[in-house]
C-alpha cells in the first residue's frame, strides 16, 4: 500500500490571527514574559548568541518554524544574520511581517509532521528544503504537532543538515552524523 500523500503546501493562505504571532525583540526582554510552556526563552535565546554558540558566519540559513510574524527573524537580523537568509514557514500569511526580504511558505506544518513520520511522498517545494538550513527554531509551534506526528526533534532534523542547530523550545542540540538530534551539552 502506498503512502499518502497530504496537503502540505497552503495554496491560499489566511491572514494569520493568532494572538501570539507578533511578539517583537522588546517583548523578549520585559522581565516575567513567559513562553507557552513557561519557561523565559527569549532569555536563553539571547545568552546563546551573546556565548557565540551560534554565528551567521558559522550557521547562515536559518529556518523559522510556526513563524509568526517573524519575531524570530527580527532577532537573528539585529544580531548579525542577513535576512536574505532566513526561510519563514507558517501555515497562515502575515500581513504585518517584522521584517522585510524573508523568505515565506505557507504550509500545513502538523500534516508535514506526520508525513515524515510515516515517509511519506511530499511535494517538491517540501522536499526542496529538506537540510537544507543550518539552523531551525521551534518555539512557538511545538504544542501543534499531533502526537502521532514526528516528535519536535525528528521534525527539526528534517531540514538540517547534519552538523547543523536547533532551538526547540528553550533547548539547543545539533544534528549529528546519524541524522539524531542531541542536546549541546553533550557535546561540551
Amino acid at each position: 500500500m502506498a503512502s499518502p500523500e497530504y496537503e502540505i503546501v497552503i495554496q491560499s493562505p489566511q491572514g494569520n490571527q493568532d494572538p501570539q504571532r507578533r511578539y517583537t525583540s522588546l517583548d523578549f526582554n520585559i522581565p516575567g514574559f513567559k513562553h507557552a510552556t513557561g519557561d523565559n526563552e527569549g532569555k536563553d535565546l539571547a545568552g546563546f548568541l551573546k556565548a557565540d554558540i551560534f554565528s551567521p558566519q558559522d550557521f547562515p540559513k536559518v529556518v523559522d518554524l510556526f513563524a509568526g510574524d517573524g519575531s524570530w527573524a527580527q532577532r537573528l537580523v539585529s544580531s548579525g544574520w542577513r535576512a536574505e537568509d532566513i526561510t519563514c514557514i507558517d501555515r497562515a500569511q502575515t500581513e504585518t511581517p517584522l521584517v522585510g526580504d524573508l523568505s515565506w511558505y505557507y504550509w500545513d506544518l502538523a500534516l508535514l509532521a506526520r508525513a515524515i513520520k510515516d515517509a511519506s511522498i511530499m511535494p517538491d517545494e517540501v522536499l526542496g528544503l529538506k537540510g537544507k538550513f543550518d539552523l531551525a527554531f521551534l518555539s512557538f509551534g511545538a504544542c501543534y504537532l499531533p502526537s502521532t506526528a514526528a516528535s519536535p526533534d525528528e521534525f527539526c532534523g528534517f531540514f538540517l543538515r547534519n552538523g547543523g542547530m536547533a532551538y526547540i523550545e528553550g533547548d539547543l542540540k545539533q544534528k549529528g552524523e546519524d541524522g539524531k538530534l542531541i542536546p549541546l551539552s553533550k557535546f561540551n
